[in-house]
């Protein structure tokens, strides 16, 4: 009876604590993102960064995680293709070390260079 009851809390903290997560209830402004890396892994969930730095042949500026849609690295690991939600297309160096993804197994940080695409989820807008 004891091990039945345990069970159940156990199952329940969990599907709380992933209706948390992936809904970016943490207090602080997160997004949902899933992040593909090289090893062939994706590793869905949310970050909290709110923007990074982009440098591009014509300049530098600050991006909004919330206005990008996708985030592509080339084989060098370095440059990417940025898709921005507004239908902007920007190729540049992403200036971020690692990302810090709260996922269902945790917090877990991936190195940029192992990243393939990140990709901000967004739920569908409703039908009409």
């Amino acid at each position: 009876m004891r091990k039945h009851l345990t069970s159940i809390i156990l199952a329940v903290m969990t599907g709380l604590f992933a209706t948390n997560v992936m809904a970016g209830d943490s207090g602080k402004n997160t997004l949902p993102v899933a992040v593909d890396v090289k090893d062939g892994s994706r590793v869905v969930g949310t970050i909290s960064v709110e923007s990074a730095r982009f440098i591009a042949t014509y300049g530098s500026m600050k991006l909004a995680f919330r206005d990008i849609k996708t985030v592509e690295m080339s084989a060098d690991h370095e440059t990417a293709k940025i898709a921005m939600v507004n239908g902007d297309s920007l190729q540049g160096v992403l200036s971020l070390d690692k990302l810090t993804i709260s996922s269902l197994i945790g917090d877990i940080d991936i190195s940029l260079s192992s990243v393939t695409k990140i990709t901000i989820t967004r739920p569908d807008p409703p039908k009409k």
